[in-house]
């Protein structure tokens, strides 16, 4: 396999869902550094690489352990992963997945004491600890249903607070009443990664949302989930018009009426092939999208970021409807899920 090979398998261990899982996550701890491509006033370089190194390892670990209790359902669902493919063995996985998690715990302790910033560590063994319960039995939250999509919203805040930690600013009680809101958001948005992983889940054992009610069901009720924080905060701060009210909520408009074709399709299609297909262009442009958000939020300087503006959010729907129409077209053509691995 070769050194190079052996290195991408370790890396790519989850699949390039965890990869784009753990992106996401450095990438919220940049966006607690970085401001319209400047370091925000009061943050340490040397702290901010220290906490960008233990989000990589403590990411990647929580993922690796994931793809080792998940190596049967991957054997159905993924059989090309590393694990089940045979070229990582699944001790060697468990051991490394536990060697990254306890070395992103050390370098957040050991920066927590050099920088007297004692909320990090506790932070970082709450997120890691939420990491093991998503997936290790016999919690194995990820297995049951709703209470994995919440673990995985709270994924995302501890990594926002985490990546506050980082500067001069505290975490107050205003700060903290959203937050059970972007869970819920967050909770919604997350089960357009079991869509397609049914089958294999379902002999797994694992009783994610798909499984539990079906997955057109699922994607309605999640569409429900990402409503209550939107709802709340419109009633919290009411629009001046309709139109405000939509662009402000444009993203989860977006997301919701897409969930909502995958239902219909999944309804209409054969053998759920056209709506596993669907559902990956629906995962990885949620993926890209955020990404491009926080990079043009935290790294892109705002002057060039005003000559993207206008157009950013039109050129992305585009794509995404082209790319959707061309990958249910030729799905339904062929008879097989071809934004699958293979």
């Amino acid at each position: 396999m070769g050194l190079l090979g052996s290195i991408k398998d370790h890396v790519l261990i989850g699949g390039p869902n965890a990869v784009s899982g753990w992106g996401l996550l450095i990438l919220l701890v940049l966006s607690g550094g970085f401001y319209g491509g400047y370091l925000r006033p009061g943050i340490d370089v040397p702290l901010f690489i220290a906490v960008l190194a233990a989000a990589a390892l403590t990411g990647n670990g929580i993922y690796a352990l994931n793809a080792y209790y998940d190596r049967e359902a991957d054997a159905i669902n993924k059989p090309n992963r590393p694990i089940p493919s045979g070229r990582i063995t699944p001790e060697h996985a468990k051991r490394y997945s536990w060697a990254l998690m306890l070395s992103g715990l050390g370098v957040a302790g050991v920066t927590s004491v050099m920088y007297g910033k004692y909320l990090m560590i506790g932070l970082w063994s709450i997120f890691t600890m939420l990491g093991i319960a998503y997936t290790k039995p016999p919690i194995n939250l990820k297995g049951r249903h709703i209470w994995g999509n919440l673990c995985f919203g709270a994924f995302t805040v501890l990594t926002f607070f985490i990546g506050m930690v980082l500067g001069t600013s505290s975490i107050t009680i205003s700060s903290l009443l959203p937050m059970p809101l972007y869970v819920l958001l967050v909770a919604g948005l997350i089960t357009m990664k079991d869509f397609q992983d049914v089958e294999g889940d379902r002999k797994h054992g694992d009783i994610t949302l798909p499984v539990k009610v079906g997955r057109g069901k699922a994607a309605l009720l999640s569409i429900g989930l990402m409503a209550v924080p939107v709802i709340v905060l419109s009633v919290i701060y009411p629009p001046s018009s309709i139109m405000s009210w939509v662009n402000s909520n444009i993203s989860f408009l977006i997301i919701a009426i897409s969930f909502a074709v995958y239902a219909v399709i999944d309804r209409v299609g054969r053998d759920h092939i056209v709506s596993d297909a669907y559902s990956r262009v629906i995962y990885f442009f949620v993926i890209i999208y955020g990404a491009y958000g926080f990079l043009k939020g935290a790294l892109i300087p705002w002057n060039i970021i005003s000559l993207v503006l206008t157009y950013d959010l039109y050129i992305a729907i585009a794509a995404y409807v082209i790319i959707a129409t061309v990958t249910i077209l030729r799905s339904h053509k062929t008879g097989y899920d071809v934004m699958k691995p293979k």
